[in-house]
């Protein structure tokens, strides 16, 4: 536990809340602020189309415009929720004893680790504490005109600390070694079907996933906007990494429209936490391109010793959007550990254009309706399923669906893995 005052979390509460209601000048004025008394910005990598010099991938910014403003679509949520929410979280872990709890640290730790795609390394924590300060005050002034407020102690205490734990641990990324970001350059892409398209990168450097985890991904197509993505393969020390798009968005609309070979992406920090456990069967349900993730852990799997019975349910809207299937069964032909059940929710197997598609189909029997509700009734209708893991992987309405029709089907929630991002 960090400690940081003595002051009581209700003095912490009320002036956060204090800025809450004017949180796009407190924004404005934090950005202005790093902006003009931050330190350099560290070298990062810059994503690039194909043809340019390879020399311009990577660049140590002359300020701090590449950062992004307010309202900018960096991350699936609008910034200024995404910021709030943050606050109020921090702040319900801080104690009346003047302690950050261990959700709160593990938090700013990850957030340190993040802000290290931005440049932002360990020696310029003490400008983003002054910075953060400044715009407190902003925000408070404009709700109290004439009060010319100053941030409380135990407020700035506050503040000291979360950016010393940032500080701290991207700190410890560099010194491990681990670079805030590679550049990825795109040496395929398939486009499988209208709206998906799988890409494969080589990393220079390699920087390493585990298995089932999603990283940050930059593309020069939507410059200002980082995007999580689930590597299809588990990490390799060649640097290859293959990631499955599918067009539902500003980011990947543009990259299943524009990627090309000898395009550079950038490819920063690592999430997650889904993984197989060797010693237990396991229901996989894959929405779409959130197969990716499962991809991932299968291939992992299959250079274990021990191979639990893995039943997959891979799910689209139509036959033809069963972009993988081809590959997984050819997992199917070389695993006999290995089931998979492609499942749609309109159209019948020879509805499929691509013939591969079609081919697997024949092998393959198609089931119909949403993916969740196909792998709930076979668990219902197999009951020794019911003991199995079970990993989610898609988008967030279709995880959180799925996760509440296991749950009533009876599977212990513990079970139940998947990450929303």
């Amino acid at each position: 536990m960090g400690r940081h005052s003595t002051d009581t979390e209700a003095g912490i509460s009320a002036a956060v809340s204090l800025a809450l209601p004017q949180i796009d000048t407190a924004i404005r004025h934090t950005c202005a602020t790093f902006r003009s008394i931050g330190p350099a910005p560290a070298a990062i990598h810059r994503p690039a189309l194909a043809g340019r010099p390879a020399a311009e991938a990577i660049s140590t910014p002359a300020d701090w415009s590449h950062l992004p403003e307010l309202g900018s679509d960096h991350h699936r949520v609008d910034p200024r929720g995404l910021l709030v929410r943050s606050l109020r979280f921090l702040a319900s872990g801080i104690t009346a004893d003047g302690e950050l709890g261990e959700d709160q640290i593990e938090f700013l730790q990850s957030l340190g680790r993040d802000f290290r795609k931005f440049g932002i390394e360990d020696a310029h924590y003490g400008a983003l504490a002054l910075a953060i300060r400044r715009g407190w005050e902003a925000a408070a002034d404009a709700a109290e005109p004439l009060r010319h407020a100053r941030m409380p102690r135990e407020l700035a205490d506050a503040v000291d600390l979360c950016c010393h734990v940032m500080a701290v641990s991207a700190a410890e990324d560099a010194a491990a070694g681990m670079p805030a970001t590679v550049a990825a350059k795109v040496i395929a892409a398939e486009r499988r079907c209208s709206d998906v398209i799988v890409v494969r990168v080589q990393m220079d450097p390699p920087r390493p996933w585990w298995p089932g985890q999603y990283v940050e991904v930059n593309t020069p197509y939507t410059p200002d906007v980082w995007r999580y993505l689930s590597p299809a393969i588990p990490f390799d020390e060649q640097g290859l990494a293959e990631f499955h798009i599918r067009g539902v968005g500003t980011f990947s609309d543009a990259a299943v429209r524009h990627t090309e070979v000898g395009d550079v992406w950038v490819v920063a920090q690592a999430y997650g936490e889904m993984q197989l456990n060797p010693q237990h069967d396991a229901i996989l349900v894959a929405g779409s391109t959130g197969l990716a993730a499962l991809r991932a852990l299968i291939l992992d799997l299959s250079i274990h010793a021990a191979k639990p019975k893995i039943k997959l349910f891979y799910g689209a809207q139509s036959p033809d959007e069963l972009y993988e299937l081809p590959g997984l069964k050819g997992f199917t032909s070389a695993w006999d550990w290995l089931d998979v059940v492609p499942v749609v929710e309109h159209g019948d197997a020879g509805s499929a254009h691509n013939t591969a598609t079609r081919t697997a189909l024949n092998e393959l029997p198609l089931r119909h309706g949403r993916v969740a509700d196909v792998a709930v009734e076979y668990v219902r209708d197999h009951p020794r399923w019911l003991d199995a893991d079970v990993l989610i992987s898609g988008g967030p309405k279709m995880i959180a669906y799925s996760a509440e029709a296991f749950q009533r089907a009876g599977v212990d929630p513990a079970a139940i893995q998947y990450d929303r991002h």
